[in-house]
């Protein structure tokens, strides 16, 4: 990850927009950087392993088209795309962790990850549905950023100040889990003008504040209105957003809340919404008994774990699931 957001840095540094700073903001513009990333990163590795026998399974969003290119795809050997909350069952089910799957082998799947929340509804390897909002990790790197910058907005248009505190605030909130307070700490960010001093940025956050400043944010952008169910009132915080889009999905799926055997919590940022998320789900079907939340594994983990296991001997279908691959 940090020698993918330097590799962003240097490939679109040139452009002088925003985005070249603030990597959550990338646009349409910022896709071949990504590819070139990604592309370089898996020819590197296969280089240097020396792999001579292999298989390469990419874990993809069901909401966002893969940003790998055909071309890439074309110079892997026997590649295979997976849904990532099919690979994220899997990786549960390696474990050891997933509850009874049941009959119709029902599950929802709830990955917050860095940029983007998804809910997907999973049955028996094949999504059903899925649904997507704007919210991650990086939302709280923003708010930190946000606060920074109202308190030291004369760094605002020095690019190599804001690169600097962008990045301070991620690893700030990779270390802030269950901890009451945030750090963020940026020595020698600049200079002060009237002081003619080195600048630095020393700020602590309180987690709650901070979880309600991006709640709020959130709510008052607006969440796309066909993301949530029309049976209930508009959501006014998290827990009454998850409840929302979750119920609309279901409906979607036309699958009922005591058909899920499991509801899986995972991805890199879901600390910090599991108390919201359990609150809802009590709220949607009355109890957590088929909530899957990882402990002993990490929630960013699950998805790797499940793609190399499961992909091994079979191929994916997005309408028939696993099949077992005779051509291995």
């Amino acid at each position: 990850g940090e020698l993918a957001l330097g590799k962003f840095f240097e490939v679109l540094h040139s452009s002088q927009k925003q985005n070249a700073v603030l990597p959550n903001q990338l646009d349409l513009n910022g896709k071949p950087a990504i590819n070139h990333v990604v592309s370089d990163f898996i020819k590197g590795v296969l280089k240097q392993k020396q792999l001579a026998n292999y298989r390469t399974v990419l874990t993809v969003p069901v909401h966002d088209p893969p940003i790998i290119d055909a071309e890439l795809l074309g110079s892997l050997s026997k590649p295979a795309l997976v849904p990532e909350p099919v690979a994220a069952l899997w990786g549960a089910q390696h474990f050891g962790i997933l509850k009874d799957t049941g009959d119709d082998g029902l599950s929802l799947v709830i990955d917050v990850g860095a940029s983007s929340t998804a809910l997907s509804v999973v049955k028996r390897n094949v999504v059903l549905d899925t649904a997507s909002i704007d919210f991650g990790g990086e939302s709280f790197v923003g708010q930190m950023v946000a606060n920074a910058l109202e308190e030291y907005p004369q760094i605002k248009n020095d690019q190599k100040a804001m690169q600097l505190l962008w990045r301070a605030a991620q690893s700030s909130n990779q270390e802030q889990t269950s901890n009451l307070q945030v750090h963020l700490n940026v020595p020698f960010v600049g200079m002060d003008l009237e002081t003619k001093q080195p600048l630095h940025i020393d700020m602590t956050f309180s987690s709650n504040v901070l979880e309600k400043q991006v709640e709020r944010s959130l709510i008052e952008a607006g969440v796309d209105e066909r993301q949530l169910s029309e049976a209930l009132p508009l959501p006014t915080d998290f827990q009454s957003l998850w409840l929302s889009i979750a119920t609309k999905l279901l409906t979607n799926a036309n699958v009922g809340p005591h058909q899920l055997s499991n509801i899986l919590l995972v991805g890199g940022a879901s600390p910090r919404v599991q108390a919201s998320v359990k609150d809802s789900l009590i709220l949607l079907q009355g109890n957590l008994d088929n909530l899957v939340v990882p402990t002993a594994q990490s929630p960013a983990d699950l998805v790797a774990v499940g793609a190399s296991v499961m992909m091994q001997q079979y191929k994916y279908d997005i309408e028939a699931g696993l099949v077992r691959d005779t051509d291995l």
